[in-house]
C-alpha cells in the first residue's frame, strides 16, 4: 500500500507543536525552546519527514545549492576540497553541485554560461585556463556570487589563493645547498596561477642564488600523470641530466615517480626528487618523497566561508582575497649530489 509523504502538519501533530514551530526547527531558526526542538526532531525522524526543498526555494528565492567547477574529479586535491566545501555548506543546510570540465575550456565556458539563480545560489571556480578566449566576458556576466580557487583573472573577484612562492624558494635553496646545479621543474602550463607562481619563484630563486647561477630546466606542457611520466623520461635522457626534479602538481608527481621506477632510478642515490600537493601519496613512495603541499580542506572551507558571507549580505564592497600558506615535508627523497 502506498503511503503519502508526511507533511509539516503531520510532524506538528505528533510533536504537539504548531506548524510554524516545525518550520523554524527545520530551517535551523532561533527562538524555539530546546524541548520543542527535541520533540520536532523526534517526530521528523519517526515520520521520516524531509523538508520540501522546492517549496523552500519558492519561499526564499534560494536553491540551497552552491556550484563547484573543477577540471578533473579524479584529482585528490579537488576531491578533498569538494568534501570540505560540502561539509561547511551542510552546517547551513546547503549542498554542493559539482561539475568537471575535463580540462576543456569550451566545456567550462558552456557550464559558466548556464549558471543561473534557479540552479545555484553561488559558485566556486577552479578554472581550467584563466586565459581562455571569452572567459572574461562570461565571468563579468555571472548572475551569482563566485569565488576563484587559486586563480587570478582580469575581472576582480573574490578568491582563495595559496602562497606558492615561499615554499618553492625554500626547497630550491635547500637543493642548491646540497650541491645541485642542474634542477628541473615539471609544471602545468602557465594558464593557471599555481603553475605561474611556482615557475616564477623557481626561476627567481635560481637567479638570486647565482655565483654561478644554477641551471634551471622548466617543462610546462600539461598536468596529467602521463605528462609527468613523459617529461621525466625526456629529462633523464639529457646529457648531462638534472640531478634534481621538482614535480609541481600532484598528478605530475605520480607520473614522474612512475617514470623513475621504470628507468630504475632510485632517489636520492640517483637524483633528488620533490613532489607537490598530495602529501599522503608522497609519504607512501619508496623512499618517502619530500613534498610541497597545500591543505586543500582548508582551501575548500575558506572558499565556502566567503560564499556564505556573500549570501548573508556581508563581506564588503570590494573583492575578498584570502591567502593560505604552502608547506614543506622534508623526507628521504632528497640528498647531496653524488659523484658521477
Amino acid at each position: 500500500m502506498n503511503r503519502s509523504r508526511p507533511t509539516v502538519l503531520d510532524v506538528a501533530r505528533l510533536a504537539g507543536v504548531s506548524p510554524m514551530t516545525v518550520s523554524r526547527v527545520a530551517r535551523g531558526k532561533p527562538g524555539v525552546s530546546p524541548a520543542s526542538v527535541e520533540a520536532v526532531n523526534r517526530a521528523m525522524e519517526a515520520l521520516q519527514y524531509q523538508p520540501n526543498l522546492a517549496a523552500r526555494s519558492m519561499r526564499t528565492g534560494r536553491t540551497g545549492r552552491v556550484g563547484l567547477i573543477v577540471p578533473d574529479i579524479t584529482n585528490s586535491n579537488n576531491a578533498t576540497m569538494a568534501q570540505a566545501v560540502e561539509r561547511r555548506l551542510a552546517r547551513e543546510d546547503m549542498h554542493l553541485m559539482l561539475w568537471f570540465t575535463d580540462f576543456d575550456p569550451a566545456m567550462e565556458l558552456n557550464i559558466l554560461k548556464r549558471l543561473s539563480t534557479d540552479l545555484v545560489d553561488a559558485a566556486l571556480l577552479a578554472l581550467t585556463d584563466e586565459t581562455a578566449e571569452g572567459l572574461l566576458a562570461v565571468l563579468q556576466a555571472l548572475p551569482v556570487p563566485a569565488v576563484l580557487i587559486d586563480r587570478e583573472t582580469a575581472h576582480p573577484m573574490d578568491a582563495v589563493i595559496s602562497d606558492h612562492a615561499v615554499a618553492m624558494r625554500q626547497i630550491v635553496t635547500q637543493l642548491v645547498a646540497l650541491g645541485h646545479r642542474t634542477i628541473a621543474l615539471i609544471a602545468p602550463p602557465p594558464g593557471i596561477r599555481p603553475a605561474r607562481e611556482r615557475i616564477r619563484a623557481f626561476r627567481e630563486c635560481l637567479r638570486d642564488l647565482g655565483n654561478p647561477e644554477p641551471q634551471g630546466i622548466v617543462v610546462a606542457e600539461g598536468q596529467s600523470i602521463d605528462c609527468g611520466y613523459q617529461a621525466t623520461v625526456r629529462l633523464m635522457a639529457l646529457s648531462p641530466r638534472p640531478t634534481a626534479i621538482i614535480a609541481a602538481a600532484n598528478q605530475i608527481m605520480l607520473g614522474a615517480y612512475k617514470a623513475l621506477i621504470d628507468l630504475k632510478l632510485q632517489p636520492p642515490e640517483d637524483l633528488s626528487f620533490v613532489g607537490t600537493d598530495d602529501a599522503f601519496a608522497a609519504s607512501i613512495m619508496t623512499p618517502a618523497a619530500t613534498v610541497i603541499w597545500r591543505d586543500m580542506a582548508e582551501v575548500g572551507t575558506a572558499a565556502a566561508e566567503i560564499v556564505l558571507e556573500r549570501l548573508a549580505g556581508r563581506g564588503g564592497d570590494g573583492p575578498v582575497r584570502r591567502t593560505l600558506p604552502s608547506k614543506i615535508e622534508i623526507r628521504s627523497s632528497i640528498g647531496p649530489v653524488r659523484p658521477a
